[in-house]
Order: structure tokens, then sequence, then C-alpha cells
């Protein structure tokens, strides 16, 4: 037991209230979402032993920025370029209104179009993809009409099983993230551990958790967002923590959320945050570079998690991958020029799977 307690303050960075164990080893220190009756059950642990317990404890304590890769690129996704995902092969980045996909062999540089938003919900209003995330052979993409008046929604789209992937993605289930109002949803993750799905407000000291389903009849296939409640999240010292302009998420295989913010007022709280799922602590603050004095400002975008060391994607190194979006000014008479960074980062060597 003292072998316990010591490895769970370690993980903790000794910031933890004094732990009774005669509460359990869990019942001291979960977040409040857990204790909730829709919430009771989602432990994104393996199981309740206390091996699953350490082993979700056993994270990265820093990350090593390594380098942008493609760096000040005028490409085909840099324009208004938001979110970034991958399947083990391909990328998939999102634009505020298309997706690209295409071979990680090939770079981002060469991701072609695949995915638009879908007329009807264009005609309605909705206008901006955020930060998607990948899982289980589907892609799971936030979709924003706030400007609008509109509810955020999630769509899900199949990824063909096709090799090459063909130049579409079919729409299979779009869905409202209730409760109501709820205009913003910049990105959306789902927790491997527990399957559920994770999305914020722009600027939140929480999260909202869904549990997501399809229905499926002769005519269609439905997706069914199932809101269970929020999680809280926290600073190392367990002091609530809001998170200004949050623009991406993803979890790690091991149910670690990181999140990327890009908090204009206080230029230095901004970057990669890594939160604890079991408590909702931060453990590591990554902080990224990046200009919000520019006009307009530069901005951090979407996040993904895919270890290329091995050197899938030439060039391309690390385990952290975020993307950084410098702005130019809107010319009526013709197409934009964002340019983007796309940056790397690095978890210390021998530390690949704590990622």
């Amino acid at each position: 037991m003292i072998f316990v307690k010591n490895t769970i303050l370690e993980g903790f960075n000794n910031e933890l209230e004094i732990i009774d164990l005669t509460k359990g080893i869990l019942g001291n220190f979960v977040n409040g979402f857990y204790r909730t009756e829709k919430g009771s059950g989602r432990l994104p642990i393996e199981n309740k032993s206390v091996r699953s317990l350490l082993k979700v404890l056993d994270r990265p304590k820093t990350l090593e920025y390594i380098g942008e890769l493609p760096a000040a690129a005028d490409i085909s996704c840099s324009e208004e370029c938001q979110g970034v995902a991958n399947d083990g092969t391909h990328w998939f980045i999102a634009q505020d209104k298309l997706i690209h996909g295409g071979l990680a062999s090939r770079g981002i540089e060469n991701v072609y179009p695949m995915q638009f938003i879908p007329p009807d919900l264009k005609k309605m209003g909705y206008n901006h993809f955020g930060d998607l995330d990948y899982y289980q052979g589907n892609l799971f993409v936030p979709l924003e009409g706030e400007d609008h008046g509109l509810e955020a929604r999630v769509l899900v789209f199949k990824v063909p099983m096709e090799r090459p992937l063909p130049n579409r993605l079919a729409l299979i289930g779009s869905a409202f993230l209730t409760p109501a109002p709820h205009g913003s949803a910049a990105w959306c993750a789902i927790n491997p551990l527990n399957e559920l799905l994770y999305t914020s407000d722009f600027s939140s000291d929480f999260l909202y958790v869904y549990r997501w389903e399809f229905s499926s009849t002769d005519v269609r296939c439905e997706l069914r967002l199932i809101h269970l409640g929020n999680f809280a999240l926290f600073n190392e010292k367990g002091e609530p923590l809001k998170l200004r302009r949050i623009q991406g998420g993803v979890f790690s295989k091991n149910g670690h959320l990181y999140l990327v913010s890009d908090d204009r007022d206080s230029h230095g709280d901004s970057g990669i945050h890594g939160f604890d799922m079991i408590t909702g602590r931060r453990f590591l603050h990554k902080y990224v570079e990046y200009d919000p004095s520019e006009t307009p400002p530069e901005e951090l975008e979407g996040i993904d998690i895919w270890d290329l060391d091995s050197g899938l994607a030439p060039g391309m190194s690390g385990q952290i991958h975020l993307i950084m979006l410098d702005n130019d000014e809107v010319d009526l008479s013709g197409p934009d020029d964002d340019d983007i960074y796309f940056k790397h980062f690095r978890v210390p060597r021998g530390d690949e799977d704590k990622i």
C-alpha cells in the first residue's frame, strides 16, 4: 500500500491532498464526473485494478520541440486550416469548409480534397469544420454555424477501406451537441479507453462528455449523442483551470488528453496542455511559440498523435504534431494566402509508450 500511495503521489508531482486509502485506491481523487449517475462506470482504465491505475499515471513529463515541416507553406490545405488526424497511413486535414486526405508518405503538401460541408447543412448556415478525430474507421468532425445562431454538430464520415483512398468520404451520421445552447465546437476527440466523445466550448473550465451510437433503418443510418455530463479541468494543484481559445484536442492510446490553447490574453499559457483523465488534473504544459500580435493574429489549431520516428512520413518525426496557422488579410478580389507551420514534438527517448 505504501508503494501504491507513493507512486500515485509521484504521478501527480506530490501535489495531491493527503490520500486516505480507507476510501479505496480510486475513491479519494477521481473526477466528479465519475461520481454522477451517468458518469459512473466510465472510468478510462481497463479495470479497477491497481496495475491499470498505475499504467494510466505513467505519462510523459515533458515534450521536446523538434521543428517544423512544412514551414510557411501556402499549399492546398493551408487556407483556414483547422485540424489534423490520421488513420495510420493517411493524413486527414480539415479546413473550415473542406476535408483533405492523402498518404503520409507523400507529405501533407500532396493531400487532396475529399469532403465539403454537406450542401443541406451549408444551406442552413453551417460554415466551419473544427479539429477532427479518427476512430475505428470513422472520422468524427465537429461543425459550427455559430455566426448564424446554429447549434454545433458532430458529423461522422466513413473512411473507405480501398487503398489508395478514393476522392470521397461517406457521411453516415450527424447529431447536435446538446445541451443547448452549445454553438461552439472547435474540436472533438474520442478516448479509446472508454470510447466516449469529448468536446468543449471555445473557452472553458470543463469538457462535455457524450456516449455515441449508431441506429440504422432501411433508409439511413443515424448518429445519436447522449450527453453524460461535464468533466471539470484542474491545474497541477487541483485548482479549477479555465483554458481560453481551445483550438484542438486529441487522446493518446493511453487515454491522456492533449488540448491546444492560443490564449491571447495570457500568451504564456498558450500551447499544449496534457490532462490525466482520471482526476482531470493537468500534468503537462508545453508552451508553443506563435505571434498573436500580428494582424491578423497567428493561431494554434489542430493537434494529432502519431509516432513518426519510423520514417513513415519523410522529413517528419516525433509523436505529437500541431498546426500553426499564419493568417493573411482577407482579399475580396481573390483567394487568401494563409500559410501553415506543421510543428512536431517528441516525448523523451524511452517514453514513447507513455504517449
